[in-house]
């Protein structure tokens, strides 16, 4: 699109390779015009800037005056604040989510991305070819480059990690820091196959700790033994406790003396062939062996 001697690239002009800004750049430049020189312009949240514009160019924003949505958001583009909205905009997956960890309205952060920084299409997505473009022209150079880098690497968890790790607790432990500043590394596209590893066997060692710590009673080891041990209580057998009284011995002897002499007996007693003759006599040997 041009507008005087302003070239400016739209979705319309380059998918891929448009300004991100351009909605921004149509109202400036329509703007700056002269009134009667004019266009009109189509699209209804660069228009809707230009009238926002125009009315401040006539009325000012006067001191303790509260600023319109408009105001917020253009302030927003010329504020140190810029990087960290352009970064949860491109990580976030929607504008509520960028709008929630920022902490702003929904309809603020909306129209700043509309206006200054169009990544998404009409139905609110991330457009990929735009992050791939994005991905391949920024440098690490500077901090708000660094920011988008990792918004663009490690989505919004990344983000959310490392703006995290930026301030660490005072009780961290050196083990934490090393992860926490190996996670910024990741993040940053500065990590090294060595780093890979000690964040593994940070996780590794991390997770064994733990699982030692929900079970401080007493090592594996003992309570192995100790389930044996009650397996082995409820399979023993049960004493039966005897009655030692003079009387009750007496009889239990004299029982077993008799039980082993009606075996000697029985052992002793020769039988004969005759079943009928054998059977009768086995009868009355075993009526008078154990008759007592």
């Amino acid at each position: 699109m041009k507008i005087a001697d302003k070239t400016i690239t739209t979705p319309a002009d380059n998918p891929l390779g448009y300004s991100l800004d351009w909605r921004y750049q149509i109202a400036r430049a329509v703007f700056e015009l002269p009134d009667t020189a004019r266009p009109s312009i189509h699209d209804p949240d660069a228009r809707a800037l230009l009238l926002h514009m125009l009315r401040r160019q006539k009325v000012p924003l006067r001191p303790g005056e509260k600023p319109s949505l408009f105001d917020r958001v253009v302030e927003w583009q010329s504020s140190t604040a810029r990087p960290l909205i352009e970064a949860f905009l491109v990580a976030a997956s929607t504008y509520d989510e960028a709008a929630g960890d920022l902490g702003v309205p929904v309809k603020e952060i909306t129209l700043y991305g509309q206006l200054f920084f169009d990544v998404r299409d009409d139905q609110g997505k991330v457009r990929p070819g735009i992050l791939m473009g994005m991905l391949a022209t920024t440098e690490p150079d500077d901090d708000p480059a660094r920011l988008r880098r990792i918004a663009l690497t490690g989505g919004i968890q990344g983000l959310r990690g490392v703006l995290c790790a930026d301030v660490p607790r005072k009780e961290a432990s050196l083990d934490h820091l090393v992860e926490a500043e190996l996670t910024r590394r990741l993040h940053a596209g500065e990590l090294r196959t060595s780093d890979l590893v000690r964040l593994q066997a940070n996780a590794i060692a991390r997770e064994r700790i733990a699982a030692e710590q929900q079970d401080d009673s007493q090592p594996a080891m003992l309570q192995a033994v100790q389930t044996v041990t009650d397996l082995l209580a409820l399979t023993k057998p049960r004493m039966v406790s005897l009655d030692r009284s003079p009387e009750q011995t007496a009889v239990t002897n004299q029982a077993i003396q008799s039980r082993l002499q009606a075996q000697r007996n029985i052992g002793a007693t020769p039988v004969e062939d005759d079943s009928e003759r054998g059977r009768e006599a086995l009868t009355e040997m075993m009526q008078r062996g154990f008759k007592g």
